[in-house]
């Protein structure tokens, strides 16, 4: 016959109780993973010598077994010690008996994962169609004005009235270039294996010779993964949607002190994206030490023409999610004031990109 504890260990949940002393008198195998220590180490403790960071104190804990009460606590952080991760979990903390707590903690990243992805695939559908219906737009238009710009350039005789039709002529073929890459055609064949940390480098050696960034004064520091494999796709646009994210953190320092950028890559295993869950993944996270996101904003800042910049045009990281989005990847963001960080998650084997 299958016991209680043989039950509780079969739970995803986290399991612990605690006795009248607040010292952990059981834990479940979910628990003594949660902890990340071993069931032996954590007999016995308190529950905040394992986490160095909780919702609640010894004297909610106190207030609870005292008044026999239950409490729940929805979308809370954790931190186990030794970790830097945090956990997101749903918290109910009951009285057993007059001597007891039960703590039941639900991990619910997952949950909550699934619901972000939702939404950064909401703002990619969003940012491919304002993309796509932008750039045609403007394509018809900036033919025309380019066509009738070239016919009256070789009329003019004067040098000082060609010298205004050639920056009319220039000032279209940029134009026409921005809306190019507004497009990011899915139909390109130019895919290729290529290493994640010379595309990294690029990026960075584009943004040193930036003179509005003053980037010479910036701190890099680099946390490569010389382990990571090479992936496949369209290295070009790739290294956009990276300049894009990193160029974007940068400009949110100009005006810190002590400008710093972090660059992490390394590699997951069994990671799912959508409803495709692959073997390996390859991760880079672009990180900065800026004032942050303004809440409001956060779960705004793929959908196009959303910028807090003055000059800003709103398409970068919209471009960026549509880039990623078409390697079949994903890009997240999470910001608090001195960390900002951009995280972006690539299948190192997944079928090409969209060919229509």
């Amino acid at each position: 016959m299958v016991n209680s504890v043989d039950i509780l260990n079969q739970l995803t949940s986290a399991v612990i109780t605690l006795n009248a002393d607040l010292h952990i008198s059981f834990l479940n195998d979910a628990a003594e993973a949660l902890c990340r220590h071993s069931r032996e180490y954590c007999l016995d403790q308190t529950i905040d010598t394992l986490f160095t960071e909780l919702p609640f104190g010894n004297s909610m804990l106190e207030d609870c077994l005292r008044n026999f009460q239950a409490i729940t606590l929805r979308e809370v952080v954790i931190r186990p010690l030794g970790s830097q991760n945090e956990v997101h979990v749903n918290l109910a903390i009951s009285p057993l008996n007059s001597h007891e707590l039960l703590l039941e903690f639900e991990p619910i990243d997952r949950i909550l994962r699934i619901s972000l992805e939702d939404n950064l695939r909401s703002a990619q559908a969003v940012s491919q169609t304002f993309l796509r219906g932008l750039a045609h737009e403007l394509g018809n238009p900036l033919g025309g004005i380019r066509g009738a710009a070239q016919l009256l350039h070789e009329l003019l005789e004067e040098r000082d009235h060609r010298e205004y039709t050639q920056i009319i002529l220039n000032e279209t073929d940029r134009l026409r270039l921005l809306v190019s890459r507004m497009l990011i055609p899915s139909h390109s064949n130019q895919h290729e294996d290529f290493n994640i940390h010379e595309v990294l480098e690029q990026v960075l050696k584009v943004l040193i010779g930036d003179d509005a960034l003053d980037f010479q004064r910036f701190s890099v520091v680099r946390h490569y993964d010389p382990s990571v494999p090479e992936i496949h796709g369209n290295k070009n646009q790739i290294i956009q949607a990276l300049l894009n994210v990193v160029k974007n953190a940068a400009e949110a320092l100009v005006d810190i002190d002590e400008p710093a950028l972090t660059i992490r890559t390394g590699v997951t295993h069994q990671f799912t994206i959508g409803a495709t869950r692959h073997p390996i993944v390859l991760q880079v996270e672009i990180q900065d030490n800026g004032p942050g996101i303004a809440p409001g904003l956060l779960s705004q800042v793929f959908f196009p023409m959303i910028t807090t910049k003055v000059k800003g045009s709103g398409l970068g990281l919209a471009i960026t999610q549509t880039i990623v989005g078409r390697h079949h990847g994903i890009v997240s963001c999470s910001s608090r004031p001195g960390k900002t960080s951009f995280l972006i998650t690539l299948p190192v084997i997944h079928p090409k990109p969209d060919s229509h």
